[in-house]
């Protein structure tokens, strides 16, 4: 299946087009599940970002390459004279 395929498939482009009769009632259903099971699984992510985002924090090492970027930002900054 092409890129072109998807988006005429997609729901963007169903809103702008009536529906297509021809297509089978069961791949609409079908359809319709994935639809849901992606929602849900989108909804899952999230929520585990809202519960989880507390828990992370800076890493060991981020003071080491904040040091670095500002050591080479000064390097580049200087035309290479440092």
């Amino acid at each position: 299946m092409d890129f072109a395929e998807i988006l005429r498939r997609s729901r963007w482009f169903a809103l702008t087009r009536p529906a297509d009769p021809a297509a089978p009632a069961h791949r609409r259903a079908s359809d319709r599940l994935w639809d849901r099971l992606a929602g849900m699984a989108l909804v899952a992510a999230v929520l585990l970002v809202v519960v989880t985002f507390t828990d992370y924090g800076v890493t060991w090492d981020e003071d080491v390459h904040n040091w670095y970027g500002i050591l080479a930002l000064d390097y580049y900054l200087s035309l290479f004279a440092d």
